[in-house]
């Protein structure tokens, strides 16, 4: 069958839809593609990032928790450190100093202690006081004259510069620190902040009574820490700007509130608002830890996610307190609404360069495309196609397929017309010996009615004679006019005409075939089966069968021709009363020189051609066998359109 291609007109109209199919093909899964891996690399990294963060978040917290308690272990060794060396020195009057010396390397280690002060019971004090550049030693009491100290500066560092420097009346005697530390027998916190002197900073000091073995009170060793410095600590420890923290005593009170950003006024420091006043922590009032578990909980401050924690920190010993952080999920920045835009001008113009490379490769192979359909067209008319000039390998390559296919349909049209041609030769050989019979049978009995009618003279009896004998006459040319037509290649038109019908012509040429022994019958269908073919292969291939059928009844035999309506569709049925082909080679017998007959009684191209004939008109052919009835085959045509 020709291959069936569009017309012209189509194929200059189908690039453009091929441009456009193939850019939609190629941009609609790369839109999909990439909107999924976005998608998927949001989730994914949102995830990730949650997941990171949350474990820093726990990392963090439990960082913090052990550096307050280690920090809180240092108070407490320090603080007994000063006691006992105080303690185990007989003169009074030297004993804070060495205390004083002693204590240096080891505040250098502290985060938490921002002074530390040495007091004895009546008032005289040895104060260190932590710079940016080291400690400041001031000495003052009662023994140096009221509102008097004397100030060493760096006094840890060589060439200390002394200087004299005022102090409030009654400092220390009506100092908090002072009043609560001299009247404890123990170590310990003090249970309130309090505002440091002549400063607007407030704090926390850790108190720790001297007294001897005797229980005479030597003094008093107090460690003070301010908001400030224990809330820079923890900044430290939890490595995030945008992180908080604070410290609540037992009592549920804020003894040092978070610096950022609800940090009150430096002049209200000490005055620390409660719990309930901090937006973030109010969903960890009701999530109390659990043993040592620290409860979590979620805020949005300021557009952005918090983890939030409560949970137990100790102060060393005698500081058993919950420690409250606040720490970021998200930062600003890509990932978050402030710099979505940022993100959606990438993802933009990503898109943009891709569907422009897109637009390029269509374009690319649009023309290239344009002519493949051109050249497909014209190799299926077994014209000569041109050379593809493109760029693309594979495209060539069709193109060149294209052109040996083109030569290949030319030269296969040309055998097929040629295989044809032989084949009626054949045919008409094997038909000319009972046509010529049958055309001097009919003239024969045209030239006895002639005769009768001459003998009669003219009457009635004459001049039905004389029709008989034109009708003979009729006959004998339509069967000569069919044998010419057979042998005429320009008749190989194809038209429409109706199976039937077209069967009646072709059986005069079949009955001089079969000769006397068999009989031909005709079973057509009575209502019309209009189909579109050529009648001069059609009449070549019912004559390859009828010779077939013939030599397959060689002691004769009955040939039924039968045609009927299936389906929309035409059948012609030709069946012998022969023995049948046998089943073993049903699959080579349309094979082109495959015969079973014996040598020089066949080309072998009888049943090849019936193929060819059937399948030139996109119909097909059915070998059957029938029990008793020899073998049957069924030609199958379209039906014309109704």
């Amino acid at each position: 069958m020709p291959l069936a291609l569009p017309s012209t007109s189509s194929a200059q109209s189908a690039p453009s839809r091929f441009s456009r199919r193939l850019f939609l093909d190629m941009a609609l899964p790369s839109v999909a593609g990439i909107a999924l891996l976005l998608v998927v690399t949001w989730i994914g990294i949102t995830v990730l990032r949650r997941s990171q963060m949350k474990a820093m978040a726990t990392y963090r917290v439990e960082a913090l928790r052990r550096h307050l308690a280690t920090q809180g272990e240092g108070l407490d060794g320090l603080g007994q450190m000063l006691s006992k060396s105080w303690t185990s020195l007989k003169a009074d009057g030297q004993a804070s100093e060495h205390a004083v010396h002693a204590a240096l390397p080891l505040l250098r280690q502290q985060d938490l202690v921002s002074n530390l002060i040495l007091c004895a019971p009546d008032g005289n004090f040895l104060t260190l006081i932590r710079t940016t550049v080291g400690w400041d030693l001031v000495e003052g009491g009662p023994a140096f004259g009221p509102g008097r100290g004397r100030l060493t500066k760096q006094v840890d560092a060589p060439g200390s510069q002394v200087s004299w420097v005022r102090l409030p009346e009654n400092y220390p005697l009506d100092r908090p620190w002072f009043q609560e530390g001299m009247v404890l027998d123990r170590p310990g916190w003090m249970s309130h902040p309090y505002q440091f002197v002549d400063t607007p900073m407030g704090g926390l000091s850790y108190l720790v009574p001297v007294i001897n073995a005797e229980g005479t009170r030597l003094g008093l060793v107090c460690l003070d820490s301010t908001q400030n410095r224990v809330s820079r600590a923890m900044s430290t420890v939890l490595d995030n700007p945008f992180g908080r923290a604070m410290i609540t005593n037992p009592a549920g009170q804020v003894v040092v509130p978070p610096q950022w950003p609800t940090m009150p006024d430096a002049e209200d420091a000490y005055r620390v608002p409660a719990v309930r006043d901090i937006p973030w922590a109010a969903g960890l009032l009701d999530k109390a830890p659990k043993d040592q578990a620290p409860a979590e909980a979620t805020a949005v401050i300021g557009g952005l996610t918090f983890l939030t924690y409560r949970a137990p920190v100790a102060l060393g010993s005698t500081f058993q307190g919950e420690l409250w952080v606040a720490f970021p999920m998200t930062l600003p920045g890509p990932f978050l609404p402030g710099g979505g835009l940022a993100l959606v001008g990438v993802v933009g113009i990503l898109l943009l360069a891709w569907f422009t490379y897109l637009r390029w490769m269509s374009r690319r192979y649009d023309q290239p495309m344009q002519r493949l359909l051109h050249s497909a067209e014209a190799a299926s008319r077994g014209v000569d196609v041109p050379d593809l000039d493109s760029d693309i390998w594979e495209l060539r390559q069709v193109g060149h397929s294209l052109q040996l296919t083109g030569r290949a349909l030319k030269a296969r049209r040309g055998l097929e017309d040629q295989l044809l041609q032989t084949q009626r030769f054949e045919v008409m050989s094997a038909l000319s010996g009972g046509v010529i019979h049958d055309s001097n049978n009919v003239l024969s009995i045209v030239m006895l009615r002639i005769e009768r009618a001459l003998e009669r003279g003219w009457g009635p009896k004459s001049a039905e004679d004389l029709k008989e004998g034109l009708d003979a006459a009729k006959r004998c040319i339509a069967m000569n006019r069919q044998m010419l037509s057979l042998g005429r290649k320009e008749d190989d038109t194809i038209q429409w005409v109706d199976l039937s019908e077209c069967l009646k012509d072709i059986s005069l040429l079949v009955r001089p075939a079969l000769g006397r022994e068999i009989v031909l019958a005709m079973d057509l269908a009575p209502e019309p089966l209009p189909v579109a073919i050529r009648t001069v292969e059609l009449t070549q291939a019912v004559l390859n069968l009828a010779l077939n059928a013939r030599d397959a009844m060689p002691q004769g035999g009955r040939l039924l021709i039968r045609t009927r309506r299936v389906s929309g569709e035409a059948h012609l049925e030709v069946e012998d009363g022969g023995e049948g082909i046998p089943e073993a080679i049903h699959s080579r017998i349309f094979e082109p020189y495959f015969t079973t007959k014996p040598k020089g009684k066949g080309t072998g191209l009888g049943l090849a051609v019936v193929k060819r004939v059937v399948e030139r008109h996109s119909g097909r052919i059915e070998l059957h066998r029938r029990e008793g009835r020899g073998q049957c085959f069924l030609l199958v045509f379209p039906l014309a359109p109704e």
